[in-house]
Parts: structure tokens; sequence; C-alpha cells
């Protein structure tokens, strides 16, 4: 499953069954329900909402005992948290979102997204920092 978070909304290039993009609470409400079904769920954006969405995907998966269900965080370039309140805060909470069992991917790119219905991989580049 793959939710995508951001200021500026980028769609993918084509629909796929398990992206999903908030926008409201009908998407909200569909979303959870997938949730509870993923084995594996990425969060894409680097905005204050993508890492408080991955925090409490993780944090509502444990409290119902999904524990084994992987959440990722992927993002391209600096975070917005890196970006105004420094590298030392953004290295602080990427290392917090490490220790509740959350994957932290940064400055990377998604190259390509595998599937025909829905995403079955995703393909990135990692970029110099």
């Amino acid at each position: 499953m793959l939710i995508a978070w951001g200021a500026y909304k980028k769609r993918l290039s084509k629909d796929y069954s398990n992206v999903f993009y908030l926008e409201d609470r009908y998407s909200h409400a569909k979303c959870h329900n997938e949730i509870i079904k993923a084995k594996k769920i990425v969060v894409m954006g680097s905005t204050m909402d993508a890492f408080q969405t991955a925090s409490s995907v993780r944090s509502y998966l444990d409290s119902i005992g999904y524990t084994k269900t992987e959440v990722v965080l992927i993002y391209e370039g600096n975070s917005e948290i890196k970006s105004n309140m420094g590298a030392m805060i953004g290295k602080t909470i990427n290392k917090m979102m490490r220790d509740q069992n959350i994957s932290v991917i940064e400055n990377c790119k998604i190259t390509h997204l595998v599937g025909d219905y829905k995403v079955e991989k995703i393909h990135f580049q990692m970029k110099s920092a």
C-alpha cells in the first residue's frame, strides 16, 4: 500500500488500486480499511504530515497487534523538518522514526513503479547529499 502525501499534489502516471491520496474523509476511510489488510505500507512525502501519518499508522497498527506490518517513509530531497529546523533536528526525528520501527529512506527519487493494477515494487535511486 502506498500513501502519497504533500502540499504539492503530484499524481502518478496511472491509477493503482493500492495507492491512496489523502484528500478528504472518504479517502481517509478507504485508506484505513486498506491499512489493516496491508503487509507493507509506504508513506511518500517530506512534509510534517507525511511524518505524522507514518508515525500514526505505526502506532495504530501496534495498538491493534499488527506489529509485523512494515511501515516505510520515503522522500526526495530534504524533509520539511530538516529544511525548517536544521540538520540536527532532522536527524533526531529520523532516528525517532526508526526507533518507532519505521524505515526511513531519505534523499531518494522514485524512478519506476512495477505493477499493472497495483504497486508491487518501487524502484528508487539514492541521491548524493
